[in-house]
């Protein structure tokens, strides 16, 4: 399919909407025009290359599942970039949890009875929870916090 540039439909939707339909070539052309951006996007937010590569190859598995429910009116950049923001925030509840799993079993493990933190410990590990987080989220939170959402 080839598509010109003018003032008619978003040249990426269409290219979306050949690729529902099985052409395979312009998931390859979508893939080519967003590659870079899109590994950019989760390199600036993680800063590690291994992890930037894995969020990267998650989104294009979730625009292949998803491209069924892509609805094609113009956003298939907003789309794509809603999809890798969905990916950062999962991997991101992920590190968090797999971190309080790890502060959970060092604390068990350094003879705490039961496994139970004392609250400077939990007002340790919060602190430190927060700092990671990116300062978008770290403020989001502070503020429902702020305001009594989270009590």
């Amino acid at each position: 399919m080839n598509i010109a540039a003018g003032n008619g439909p978003d040249p990426d939707d269409q290219l979306m909407s050949a690729y529902r339909s099985g052409d395979g070539r312009e998931f390859d052309t979508l893939y080519g025009k967003y590659r870079d951006p899109l590994y950019g996007y989760f390199y600036r937010h993680c800063y590690n290359d291994q992890q930037a590569s894995e969020l990267f190859q998650e989104v294009w598995l979730r625009v292949i599942a998803s491209s069924k429910r892509f609805e094609g009116q113009g956003r298939f950049r907003s789309w794509i970039f809603t999809l890798a923001h969905n990916c950062l925030v999962d991997f991101y509840r992920k590190q968090e949890k797999d971190q309080l799993h790890r502060d959970y079993t060092e604390s068990e493990a350094d003879g705490t009875p039961d496994g139970v933190v004392g609250e400077s410990q939990l007002r340790a590990a919060l602190e430190q929870s927060l700092a990671r987080l990116p300062l978008e989220q770290r403020q989001g939170l502070l503020s429902e916090r702020r305001t009594g959402v989270l009590s």
